[in-house]
């Protein structure tokens, strides 16, 4: 059931119509014997949509293998892992091994690319492993260096070529050694009235297209200054301190980043982030999963979305899900934001 949604121009033909300058509408769903309100976000656009936009799709949801969580917290981090109380190691040990099928990385980027899709290869970090330490006082993070061409190139391989891949990096005592395991990351972003801000995934993106997900992107090496291993720069002029430090703040800030230049949320309006997880997907792609508030409600985040978002070319509907109401979230989510909202059910705040 939807209730006032503003100007609304329906041009039907084909399998569906074109919808301009429709701006939000508010869904009600019975959950538990009770309405439940669900803002969706839809600006002022000019695309196909098919009949069923309004309705929830029943989710068939992805597999996903949760590498990190709270339950394994100390009495202080129960509710979050600042970026205090993380510790970093970057190396060549954590780099992907090289393998005698690396040439169909090109192959695969150049095929991916073909189908229109925005990609742009850059440096990414690696995680080879993350890990609770001091009996969950802190969290240490191994990472190497990789590129998002030897992502698409490795976990987007078919299933038989991934399956070689895996295997032969278990001859090494590491299934993940020939993978690229670029390491991306995600925002539960909760507004001050109690929602969770979602996105679907546009047709332009690479992957997951017309799924929901929260803000999310990767956390870049050259921004912490890091262009190989000997760190900032080519030269290795600082101290492990130093690049650890760098690295950290990249990790924390670039989440951040996405959250601002997905939604256009201001940057001051945003909490500091809490690292709740950390999980890979079926192709063993990881993410590091972070919870950010911000001080604007549901109205605050449509207006500032209007006024256009950097990347925002990477959504193309906004929805608000009831915090409490996300166990009967129906949307179809992909594997990291279904990952995250269970990292988030297990959080114990103080």
């Amino acid at each position: 059931m939807l209730s006032r949604a503003k100007v609304s121009i329906h041009v039907g033909f084909g399998f569906g119509a074109l919808v301009a300058t429709l701006v939000y509408a508010t869904r009600y769903r019975r959950h538990g014997g009770r309405l439940v309100r669900i803002q969706l976000w839809l600006g002022a656009l000019l695309r196909p949509v098919m009949s069923t936009a309004h309705r929830s799709t029943p989710a068939t949801q992805a597999p996903y293998n949760l590498l990190l969580t709270l339950t394994g917290a100390g009495d202080g981090l129960r509710g979050g892992v600042p970026a205090e109380a993380m510790s970093i190691s970057c190396g060549l040990a954590h780099d992907r091994k090289v393998h005698m099928t690396d040439s169909r990385i090109e192959d695969c980027w150049n095929t991916k690319m073909a189908t229109g899709s925005k990609l742009f290869d850059q440096s990414k970090f690696r995680l080879r492993r993350i890990s609770w330490a001091g009996a969950g006082a802190s969290v240490t993070i191994e990472l190497g260096l990789t590129s998002y061409k030897e992502y698409i190139g490795t976990h987007r391989l078919p299933p038989d070529e991934l399956a070689v891949l895996e295997g032969d990096g278990t001859v090494l005592g590491d299934l993940r050694a020939h993978l690229s395991c670029a390491l991306g990351c995600e925002a539960v972003l909760l507004t001050c009235d109690g929602f969770m801000v979602l996105l679907r995934r546009s047709g332009r993106v690479a992957t997951h297209s017309g799924m929901y997900n929260g803000p999310s992107g990767h956390a870049e090496p050259a921004h912490a200054g890091i262009q190989s291993h000997l760190g900032h720069g080519e030269v290795g002029s600082v101290t492990e301190a130093e690049r650890e430090q760098a690295v950290k703040n990249e990790l924390f800030g670039s989440i951040l980043a996405e959250v601002h230049d997905e939604t256009n949320v201001p940057r001051q309006s945003l909490s500091s982030p809490l690292l709740i997880g950390a999980m890979e997907d079926a192709s063993r792609k990881p993410d590091l999963l972070f919870l950010v508030h911000t001080s604007l409600d549901c109205d605050g985040v449509k207006i500032a979305m209007s006024k256009g978002a950097a990347e925002g070319w990477e959504s193309d509907r906004l929805v608000f899900w009831p915090l409490n109401e996300l166990d009967g979230i129906d949307l179809p989510l992909t594997p990291v934001t279904a990952a995250a909202i269970h990292c988030l059910k297990l959080r114990q705040p103080q």
